[in-house]
């Protein structure tokens, strides 16, 4: 049996290719600039192709899932149980900025109104306890001024009073966990030392009754 060389079969094929393209009229094509032509087709492909990947993966970052949107509010796996008078899916964002804003206003830290254990700061923290009654003063606390605010200063009559903040908790505290009229006073020595302290005295004495 003779064995053919692969070399000498890709001539056969080669030359018969060449006859069927020459039998077409085929012949006079330059297939060198249609092989040019196509590699360039293929390099603009390549990079329309590749700025559409890009563009569509920027999109994608941009806009994320809503499973990745629902992470930033309060799902079951958070730790924001036992809301009683914030709204149940709020974020983590409007509830640092709450728990701030309590802290900055009564002057204290955390362990005012929350559980905490042990000597690190950072855990040990028992935020659903309702163990000190702090925090349900804090609540009873967040209701009063709502009620005050949407009685009283809802000028506009608007749909949700409960964004109105004009009474805060800083309005009667002052940087102070238990205000006294005292230490509002001495505040004020301070605050405004060369003002007269008091209610101003009434405009004029009426005359004295003329006897006959």
């Amino acid at each position: 049996m003779q064995i053919v060389p692969q070399k000498s079969i890709l001539y056969r094929k080669i030359s018969i290719f060449h006859r069927y393209f020459f039998s077409l009229g085929l012949s006079s094509i330059n297939w060198a600039k249609i092989f040019h032509m196509s590699t360039t087709n293929r390099k603009k492909s390549t990079v329309i192709l590749f700025l559409i990947a890009f563009v569509a993966f920027g999109v994608a970052a941009y806009n994320p899932p809503d499973g990745k949107k629902m992470q930033t509010g309060n799902t079951r796996d958070t730790l924001y149980k036992n809301l009683q008078v914030l709204p149940k899916d709020i974020s983590k964002d409007s509830l640092d900025k709450v728990m701030h804003n309590f802290t900055d206003a009564l002057g204290v830290k955390c362990m005012f109104c929350h559980v905490h254990e042990g000597n690190d700061f950072k855990t040990g923290w028992k935020w659903e306890s309702d163990d000190k009654p702090e925090k349900n003063t804090a609540r009873y606390m967040m209701k009063m001024t709502s009620e005050i605010n949407a009685k009283y200063f809802n000028f506009d009559n608007s749909a949700q009073p409960d964004t109105i903040s004009v009474v805060g908790c800083v309005t009667c505290h002052r940087g102070l966990p238990h205000p006294t009229g005292e230490d509002i006073a001495d505040q004020m020595k301070t605050l405004f030392p060369d003002k007269q302290q008091g209610p101003p005295p009434p405009p004029g004495n009426p005359p004295p009754p003329q006897k006959n």
